[in-house]
C-alpha cells in the first residue's frame, strides 16, 4: 500500500474548491448579465395603444411611418433616410406630431 503525503493531499484539495467555487460564481454573473441585457431594450409606453407602421424603400434611401395611437393622444414620427451617392453619406430627416401636444410644450 502506497502512503500519500498529507500535506499536498490536503493543498490540492483546498486548490480544487477554491477553483470550482471561482467559476461557479463566473457563471452565476454572466447569467446575471445575460438576463440583465434581455431587460434593456427600448422601452414601450404602458398601457392600451396600437402601433401602425409603414415602410417604403425610395429611389436614394427608404422613408418610414410609425404611429402610435392610445387614450391619451396619437404620436406619428415620419423617418425619411436618403443615400448621397456621390459621397456615400446618409441623411436621416425626423418628424414628430402630437396630437395633444406634450405638457409644458407651449402649444
Amino acid at each position: 500500500m502506497t502512503r500519500i503525503p498529507a500535506r499536498p493531499l490536503i493543498l490540492g484539495l483546498l486548490l480544487a474548491t477554491a477553483a470550482l467555487a471561482t467559476a461557479q460564481a463566473a457563471d452565476r454573473s454572466q447569467g446575471a448579465a445575460r438576463k440583465g441585457a434581455a431587460t434593456s431594450h427600448v422601452q414601450r409606453p404602458h398601457g392600451d395603444y396600437t402601433r401602425h407602421t409603414e415602410r417604403q424603400r425610395t429611389e436614394n434611401g427608404h422613408t418610414r411611418t410609425d404611429t402610435w395611437t392610445s387614450d391619451r393622444g396619437t404620436a406619428t414620427r415620419d423617418v425619411v433616410s436618403t443615400r448621397d451617392p456621390a459621397t456615400g453619406t446618409w441623411t436621416k430627416d425626423v418628424t414628430v406630431d402630437r396630437t395633444p401636444p406634450p405638457a409644458g410644450s407651449g402649444g
